[in-house]
């Protein structure tokens, strides 16, 4: 019976360090610049996630680079992570777009789309990272038709970063030497 009750706290003592190993950002989405973040109230929003990045709809304009800080005081570790916004507690990163300029919809049936690849540089002091599948970007050209792009992205990570690193583009967890498992595969495209 010890044996069975010991097992049974150390799995509840498990699940607990589990459930608060990632950080939680908890306050008011805020625009900085062309980011969308999400602040940290438990640290006095002096952290920050990076929600969205704003996309011109230039094609040479693919290079997505988070800065170490929002504003002077405001730090951002993570680039996409877990809220407590209601809902999903698992808030990706997306690219987003001008309404005005674009439409976050499917797909038509016809259209074949572009391969557009965004190469994410990740700074020092990334602490997580999460990413899901968004729905193409569609674009209205001259003509009004629909183009659409199937959104990829390139990993370069700073050496300094203690969590990640990146090799040919794609980003590793340096604890386990594996792919980071909160992007997923068919993210990842060579430049």
């Amino acid at each position: 019976m010890k044996k069975i009750t010991v097992f049974v706290m150390i799995m509840v003592l498990m699940l607990s360090v589990a459930s608060c190993s990632g950080k939680h950002y908890r306050g008011p989405f805020e625009t900085y610049g062309r980011f969308t973040v999400k602040l940290d109230e438990k640290t006095n929003a002096k952290e920050a996630m990076a929600r969205y990045w704003k996309w011109s709809g230039d094609p040479n304009d693919t290079v997505i680079s988070v800065p170490e800080y929002c504003t002077d005081d405001i730090r951002i570790t993570a680039i996409g992570g877990l809220s407590k916004s209601g809902g999903n507690p698992r808030t990706p990163f997306e690219v987003e777009v001008d309404p005005g300029t674009f439409s976050h919809i499917n797909a038509t049936e016809n259209s074949s789309p572009i391969d557009m690849v965004f190469t994410i540089e990740v700074g020092k002091d990334i602490q997580h990272v999460f990413f899901r599948s968004q729905n193409p970007l569609v674009l209205k050209d001259s003509d009004g038709q629909d183009v659409r792009y199937e959104v990829y992205y390139y990993f370069v990570c700073d050496p300094d970063n203690p969590t990640y690193y990146s090799k040919d583009g794609k980003l590793y967890s340096k604890r386990t030497n594996k792919l980071e498992s909160n992007v997923p595969e068919h993210f990842y495209k060579s430049v």
